[in-house]
């Protein structure tokens, strides 16, 4: 599915952007091997078994309630990363309801990085 973004939330250019979404946008091998290795900016020795950020979700393709409370809980309950079978999805970027950040987004994308010396860059913490 591709989601088409009206121009008022392009910032008023006018121009329509599009970008994919949902059950038809897989993790490629190479985007789920990046996102399992990824522990740090620069440090890429994670694995897949313990990989999942919450930064940065993904759609996991299963309506199973206890596999989804586990990975919502704090517990640290479902930790793995995406696979080839894994969505990308709109929340994998936007916030459902409140952001501080342009278009919604999960993070400061003027930024190179999603946390800087423990705060979030841009913030006024």
């Amino acid at each position: 599915m591709v989601r088409q973004l009206p121009p008022t939330l392009l910032g008023g250019s006018g121009g329509k952007k599009t970008h994919p979404a949902g059950s038809n946008v897989k993790f490629t091998a190479v985007v789920a091997t990046n996102y399992n290795a990824y522990v740090a900016s620069g440090n890429l020795t994670g694995n897949s078994a313990t990989s999942y950020s919450s930064m940065v979700p993904f759609e996991m393709g299963t309506a199973d309630y206890a596999q989804l409370k586990a990975t919502a809980g704090s517990s640290g309950g479902r930790t793995a990363g995406p696979n080839t079978s894994s969505n990308v999805m709109c929340l994998s970027c936007h916030r459902a309801h409140a952001s501080g950040w342009d278009h919604a987004m999960r993070w400061n994308t003027k930024s190179g990085f999603l946390v800087f010396n423990g705060d979030t860059p841009g913030s006024t913490t």
